[in-house]
């Protein structure tokens, strides 16, 4: 499922009501800004889990990791061996794996022989980011109105910066709600986030 990018700001912009004139919303560096930090907020909060394949090749340690990630999760890769622990060929200690700047990394490059008894194929789930691909949102329809919260917090924080003791209007789950500075919103906003977070 997705959502346009267009569609989101429209929304926000209604849902954050007679707020939006305190910010420059025709500059669309700003709401792109906001759209950019919310995606990278509900990557953390509430993450997609993506999963890759890597052909493993002996004495290679460093694999190209997909555009998406933002963190490596977990593999199974070894864990189920054809040969008992006590057993010739049973392979005993397995490289921890990480991600960074890009590359998936092993702590030692896999073996000739780890690979044949294992594998070549290096399947594993990784923590997928949120982001604007052609002006369009992937994003799972649940967690929709999450990503929404989370933009309205990105515009109190530049509202906290810019106009801090001004009133602000926010329209949520709750309703509309008036707050009598953009630091209480943004509260009050986080708290609903981190509740809807732990339902998803």
């Amino acid at each position: 499922m997705s959502i346009n990018k267009a569609d989101l700001i429209a929304s926000l912009l209604v849902s954050v009501s007679s707020s939006t004139k305190l910010l420059d919303t025709e500059d669309t560096i700003v709401t792109s800004t906001i759209v950019d930090n919310a995606l990278d907020a509900l990557s953390r909060l509430a993450p997609a889990t993506g999963i890759d394949t890597i052909s493993l090749q002996s004495g290679v340690q460093v694999y190209a990791a997909p555009d998406n990630i933002w963190a490596y999760k977990e593999t199974t890769w070894g864990i189920e061996q054809s040969v008992r622990p006590w057993e010739p060929g049973y392979i005993t200690r397995l490289p921890d794996v990480t991600y960074n700047e890009g590359n998936i990394y092993f702590s030692f490059a896999p073996t000739s022989s780890m690979i044949g008894n294992l594998g070549s194929r290096f399947t594993y789930f990784y923590y997928a980011r949120y982001q604007v691909n052609d002006g369009v949102i992937e994003i799972e329809p649940r967690k929709q109105s999450l990503l929404l919260l989370l933009c309205q917090m990105e515009v109190m924080k530049l509202l906290v910066l810019r106009e801090p003791g001004t009133q602000v209007t926010t329209k949520t789950s709750a309703g509309k709600i008036q707050y009598g500075s953009p630091k209480l919103a943004l509260n009050a906003l986080d708290e609903e986030a981190r509740r809807i977070a732990q339902t998803l």
